[in-house]
């Protein structure tokens, strides 16, 4: 979730209700899905901006043969983050997406499953080439509540400004993301998910 939230927007910067995904552990796409985070920015000062996020599954639609479900972002509270729209379809070996922005509709893999520790696989997008690991499998105390099970995922982009790490839990997706951009550092925790369940 949180390095759906965040990577899809940061690409911009840089220029099961009524459908549902074959069944995937990690990754839930289902329309009606709903993630809502609590986000927070800290610039190199030390400054601490504190914000939310939803992201929604809306609907799907029908792309050159493949089936995408529409996920819709917005923010709240951080002024630098701006809503943002993404279309995600699940393949045998990923995760593939494209901005809403992008008129070219150039998708890219965005997670390589199924997820296992020491996996490793490469996102290019807009000439900015990520590698991502999958570090470990623990469980992640967020509050009162512990998700069992999430896959540890670390990322780094080729030029070093971008690098992060995020937990995807079980039936759940991403639950927390820490990530550092250009200086700023930002954290998203998930507060609550609903749709399915």
């Amino acid at each position: 979730m949180m390095r759906r939230f965040f990577l899809p927007f940061l690409l911009l910067l840089c220029g099961v209700i009524v459908a549902r995904a074959e069944q995937d552990l990690y990754n839930p796409l289902a329309v009606g899905l709903r993630w809502d985070v609590d986000v927070e920015m800290t610039t190199p000062g030390g400054q601490k901006v504190q914000g939310t996020a939803v992201r929604e599954i809306t609907g799907t639609d029908k792309v050159e043969g493949h089936t995408y479900f529409i996920v819709t972002t917005s923010f709240t509270g951080i002024e630098q983050m701006k809503e943002f729209t993404m279309y995600r379809r699940k393949s045998a070996n990923g995760i593939y997406a494209f901005s809403a922005l992008d008129k070219t509709k150039q998708e890219h893999l965005e997670e390589a499953t199924p997820l296992s520790v020491g996996a490793t696989w490469k996102t290019n997008v807009f000439g900015q080439l990520i590698v991502s690991t999958v570090e470990a499998k623990e469980s992640l105390k967020i509050g009162d509540k512990t998700y069992d099970d999430c896959m540890k995922i670390s990322y780094k982009s080729d030029n070093g400004k971008l690098s992060g790490t995020y937990w995807q839990a079980p039936d759940v997706g991403n639950v927390q993301e820490e990530t550092k951009v250009d200086g700023l550092t930002y954290k998203f925790t998930l507060k609550k998910y609903s749709g399915l369940k």
